[in-house]
């Protein structure tokens, strides 16, 4: 099957050719996943509820392929976090779930 793909080094979508084995079992984990196109190839679904404040703390540390802090929290702030309002709010992901997950 080929799916969309984000490659984060070049900052772009492309797509991705992947083989999943008949009997095969497949963890996917990510945000924007439980978009409308993307759902009938998940047989179950947990979602981890995670605050705001945690997650956004952990990606500025973590995406440091990115650049230094500022460009970070700039990338975040002008497309992702934007991106992710919008997701929340559209799509209502916790509503869409087998399983909820409180994390924090």
């Amino acid at each position: 099957m080929t799916l969309p793909y984000y490659e984060r080094d070049r900052d772009e979508v492309i797509d991705r050719t992947v083989e999943i084995a008949p009997n095969g079992l497949v963890l996917i984990e990510g945000i924007f996943l439980l978009r409308d196109e993307w759902r009938n190839y998940f047989d179950y679904v947990v979602y981890l509820d995670c605050p705001q404040e945690v997650r956004y703390e952990r990606v500025l540390h973590r995406d440091t392929y990115i650049g230094d802090l500022a460009e970070r929290l700039d990338k975040y702030t002008r497309r992702y976090w934007p991106g992710e309002a919008h997701y929340l709010e559209t799509v209502n992901p916790k509503g869409k779930v087998d399983h909820i997950v409180q994390a924090g």
